[in-house]
């Protein structure tokens, strides 16, 4: 099947912070492309639904693609994030491919997750920080 949407209509749906400016998105749109087909496939067939769908997962791809970095605040403290993606978390690894699995009833998204790896993490305040 053709793609569903354009490079300007994923940028439309997408944090300025998470891909560069004037980056073409066509790439990303070509690889959710299938993934589309196969929710298609499996019984979702209202096309403004599949669009969407599409344009969500070519913003995960290209999120994936573009490093960024975050900025937490946690109490009076700042948590900053200098990953890109978290490997295993397939869709879940961004607010872009949340989406896409929210809006796919098929649930044909969320069947692809397999999830293997996991991490733990504390925050240490820097007075307990042994220097010696």
């Amino acid at each position: 099947m053709a793609t569903r949407c354009t490079s300007a209509e994923v940028l439309a749906i997408m944090s300025v912070a998470d891909v560069p400016d004037g980056v073409d998105l066509t790439a990303f749109i070509e690889i959710a492309s299938p993934y589309v087909d196969d929710i298609y496939t499996a019984g979702l067939t209202s096309d403004d639904k599949l669009k969407s769908i599409e344009r969500y997962l070519a913003a995960h791809f290209a999120a994936l693609r573009y490093k960024h970095s975050n900025e937490t605040q946690i109490g009076d403290r700042n948590a900053r994030d200098k990953f890109g993606f978290v490997l295993g978390m397939g869709f879940d690894a961004t607010t872009y491919g949340q989406m896409a699995q929210t809006l796919d009833t098929t649930k044909t998204l969320s069947g692809t997750n397999t999830t293997k790896y996991k991490a733990d993490f504390a925050v240490v305040e820097r007075e307990e920080w042994d220097n010696t």
